[in-house]
């Protein structure tokens, strides 16, 4: 196993969760990753991520809390995809890539190359929607293994603007995703 993991929603009690949102909120990152939603208190954090639909997954580096990756919208084998990263450090994963890109490509690589006991694939295509503002996260994606369908006017919205923003639509499949992302 390499420097990066994951832990299904089922498997992260509650007070894990609930840490995990403090400390995205205490490094200033929560509205960036949940801009469309109102601010959340802690529980109500806790209460999106047992939600049954969708699937979410704490991430890891160095056997530390680092993020969380989580699936929304599946719809036979696709799903939307999203990210929020706690802050990294700046050293280089064991990979040669820096630290958040090895593990947002260990995150989507890991996804998209489950498969069920008889060996299909669970999913096919993961897609994004990552607002044109946030140009860090668009890199990342980038760096992730995303390709690139297209901007498109006002699809990101912005619950604290009350605007709806231009954003950039992306698609990950295991042609753009190796197998070898998920052993980082």
């Amino acid at each position: 196993m390499g420097q990066c993991g994951r832990m299904h929603r089922d498997e992260i009690p509650d007070d894990l969760l609930a840490d995990f949102y403090l400390r995205l909120n205490r490094a200033g990152r929560e509205r960036a990753s949940f801009y469309s939603r109102p601010r959340m208190a802690v529980m109500e954090f806790v209460n999106l991520v047992r939600l049954p639909e969708n699937h979410w997954w704490l991430l890891t580096f160095n056997h530390d809390m680092a993020g969380m990756i989580y699936l929304t919208d599946i719809l036979g084998k696709s799903a939307m995809v999203h990210f929020c990263f706690l802050p990294l450090p700046a050293a280089r994963a064991e990979c040669g890539v820096p630290a958040p890109v090895a593990l947002g490509r260990f995150g989507v690589s890991s996804i998209l190359h489950d498969a069920h006991m008889d060996g299909v694939h669970i999913l096919d295509v993961l897609t994004g929607k990552t607002p044109v503002w946030n140009r860090a996260a668009v890199k990342l994606i980038c760096r992730c293994g995303a390709a690139i369908a297209g901007t498109i006017p006002s699809v990101c919205f912005s619950h604290d603007s009350g605007a709806n923003l231009p954003g950039v639509i992306s698609y990950y499949t295991r042609e753009t995703v190796p197998a070898e992302w998920a052993a980082y």
